[in-house]
């Protein structure tokens, strides 16, 4: 039937048919030309988007890796925090029985004290009030020597003289132990408050 066609056809007209049939060939080869090419420029875009995108990737991947060092680091310094605040605390926890401690001993030096002093209140009393006793005797036994000869009254004075230094002086160093015992608590417990101002120092600074 073409055959037929064809043959009914004018030259002229068969050859301005296959011009045109060319002409559409050029057309749809320049457009499938040019949808490659879009194609081709779609597909080098999103091999550059890919390309960009492993790049990324590849940037988050050494930042989570620093991150994962810096978190390892930090851990590691939370650790060594802990284990310092611990020691610390152990010391801390020594220095506050060690002031527990000085505190108590101060404690028991003031109340050794406070009882050698009276201790030594009572002896000075007692002493007292037998120098007096001895002062009344020395008095009523120089009354008795106004009715007695000079020579006896000589010898009894020198004896009750005697015995009022004997008194004086057991007084004499009652007075100075007294003191003495004084001046050595006072020692002590000054240098107790100084350790116990150091400690508490110490203590302060620990916080």
């Amino acid at each position: 039937m073409v055959r037929d066609l064809e043959q009914s056809k004018s030259p002229s007209s068969n050859e301005s048919m296959l011009t045109k049939l060319r002409q559409r060939l050029k057309e749809k080869e320049s457009a499938l030309e040019q949808a490659l090419d879009e194609k081709f420029a779609a597909i080098e875009e999103k091999d550059n988007e890919i390309h960009q995108l492993q790049l990324l990737f590849r940037e988050k991947e050494r930042d989570l890796d620093r991150l994962n060092n810096l978190l390892s680091h930090n851990e590691e310094t939370i650790n060594d925090f802990d284990s310092l605040i611990k020691e610390k605390d152990v010391e801390l926890q020594h220095l506050a029985n060690t002031l527990k401690n000085l505190q108590r001993a101060k404690q028991d030096v003031e109340d050794n004290l406070n009882r050698s002093l009276r201790e030594k209140d009572s002896i000075i009393h007692q002493l007292q009030l037998s120098l007096e006793g001895k002062t009344k005797d020395m008095e009523e036994m120089a009354d008795k020597l106004l009715n007695q000869s000079q020579t006896h009254a000589r010898d009894l004075a020198e004896q009750m003289g005697q015995r009022l230094k004997v008194t004086e002086t057991m007084l004499s160093e009652a007075v100075k132990a007294r003191e003495r015992l004084i001046v050595d608590n006072e020692s002590a417990v000054e240098g107790l408050l100084a350790t116990i101002s150091s400690k508490d120092h110490l203590l302060k600074v620990s916080f």
